[in-house]
């Protein structure tokens, strides 16, 4: 099977880990990073600040560099900490901590650049609080322009508290904004992020040239056994 991976990538040019790839962001003070093991590589933020810039991201299951680029542009006002269990990909580490801001720093931004402007991305956003109060944050992502919203109340995790931007093409620079804010029917001043999964949605050709490469390469495989 190695050598079938290898004859793809080397007949067609193909990164045939791009077929899933998937990026996993924590946003977390510095005892509270996600660890990294093979197959499930973390990107860990953990200046709230604009001092957080242009930092590479790696790909979850790979561990290799992306080529994509995460920047704080407008910063948040601190960083809070409570307990969640593990809930999927998202470990307990990047539930358990958080980035927030609230009425006196209503406002944050981040800029994700380096992406393929032909390729759609989607966006899975934490907004997780140990608390029984309605505290929903509000993110406007462009690229496309499109709005979503999670209520960070609720004990234990669910997927309440992930709010899912789908399909979401970058500027032509590759480049998409995150603008975060409270809410407008939120009952609290507080809003916040977790955790971000950042997933690629290969072109419809993209698996087309991936099977075509791999019958390619079993072919080869095959003659080179005779």
């Amino acid at each position: 099977m190695k050598t079938l991976i290898t004859t793809c990538i080397a007949v067609v040019g193909l990164n045939c880990s791009a077929l899933a790839q998937v990026v996993m962001v924590n946003f977390s003070s510095t005892n509270s990073t996600s660890p990294s093991a093979p197959g499930a590589e973390w990107n860990n933020i953990t200046n709230f600040t604009t001092a957080t810039s242009d930092v590479a991201l790696i790909d979850y299951t790979t561990g290799l560099d992306t080529g994509f680029s995460l920047s704080i542009t407008d910063s948040f006002k601190d960083i809070g900490g409570q307990s969640f269990a593990a809930y999927g990909n998202f470990t307990s580490q990047s539930l358990s901590s958080y980035f927030y801001g609230d009425s006196a720093d209503p406002n944050a931004a981040i800029e994700i650049t380096g992406l393929d402007p032909n390729t759609k991305y989607t966006f899975d956003l934490v907004a997780a609080r140990d608390t029984t109060t309605n505290r929903t944050t509000e993110y406007t992502l462009t690229g496309d322009s499109v709005t979503i919203v999670t209520n960070a109340a609720g004990t234990p995790f669910s997927t309440a508290n992930i709010a899912t931007a789908s399909a979401i093409s970058p500027d032509a620079t590759g480049k998409i904004t995150i603008d975060i804010k409270v809410a407008s029917d939120s009952s609290s001043s507080f809003f916040y992020l977790n955790a971000m999964q950042i997933t690629a949605i290969p072109e419809p050709s993209t698996y087309a040239l991936a099977v075509g490469a791999l019958g390619l390469g079993m072919v080869m495989l095959l003659k080179r056994r005779k």
